[in-house]
């Protein structure tokens, strides 16, 4: 009974915290669909207030770029992750049974992490529009993916003194090699650009807006791309939060009994 009533409690509020996230990415959605594309050109002759948050699409142009730290290509931004794969193992005593359990698990830790970014040009075939790329979300082109195995692989992790076959201490470390990361955004690629739209010198810029949460994505995917990924997580979260509250509800009444 008192455990129907907890369990009950506890997946309806979990039912409801889903259903917030299915609020938030429906909030998404909307905004995407509410703003207006525009085209250079547009932007230039009848440019909207500054602070107007807009879409504009086309091929990225830099006359200054930066190189990329792993793969040393041309570009205006850059992520490159160097991290470790390590496998731990460790022993706790069980204590139904009395005997040890060895555990092994697997993580990744941070070894190098660089990135840079400058200011670019967007290029749609009417004119250009500046692009501020600092404080925006940024989805770039994998060009770096790879796992280098370590070079010799960690000796068998000795077991106590004269305990034969034991298994290893607890805490006990071995590297079992590399991830190397890396994306970029780079001249000539095609992107589509969120953000917010201002005059600098007599130029159309686009920057982040004056509010922290202000939308500011720069990615290669499209408009319709990118309200679909939002969608497809909207109707996950409502069904998965639906449920999880039908599901508390009916555990709850259940407890009564």
């Amino acid at each position: 009974m008192l455990f129907n009533l907890v369990a009950g409690g506890a997946a309806f509020l979990l039912g409801v915290l889903l259903l917030y996230f299915s609020a938030v990415q429906r909030t998404r959605v909307q905004r995407y669909q509410q703003l207006r594309r525009w085209s250079a050109r547009e932007l230039a002759e009848q440019p909207p207030p500054d602070g107007t948050v807009l879409e504009i699409g086309g091929r990225i142009v830099c006359d200054s770029p930066i190189t990329a730290a792993q793969s040393r290509q041309a570009c205006v931004f850059f992520l490159s992750q160097v991290r470790e794969r390590v496998e731990e193992t460790t022993v706790q005593e069980n204590r139904r049974t009395g005997r040890p359990d060895r555990e092994v698990r697997t993580f990744h830790r941070n070894l190098e992490e660089f990135t840079d970014r400058v200011p670019f040009q967007i290029d749609d075939g009417t004119g250009r529009v500046g692009v501020d790329p600092f404080q925006a979300a940024i989805e770039g082109k994998r060009v770096v993916d790879r796992f280098q195995v370590a070079s010799a692989a960690a000796p068998p992790l000795p077991a106590p003194a004269g305990a034969a076959g034991a298994p290893p201490p607890a805490g006990s470390l071995r590297i079992l090699g590399t991830r190397h990361d890396e994306v970029i955004l780079a001249p000539d690629q095609t992107v589509t650009v969120f953000g917010a739209f201002v005059r600098r010198d007599g130029q159309p810029w686009i920057q982040k807006g004056a509010t922290p949460a202000g939308l500011f994505l720069i990615t290669p995917r499209t408009r319709d791309e990118v309200t679909a990924e939002a969608a497809k997580a909207m109707r996950f979260w409502l069904i998965a939060g639906t449920a999880s509250c039908l599901f508390g509800v009916v555990a709850f009444l259940l407890g009564f009994r």
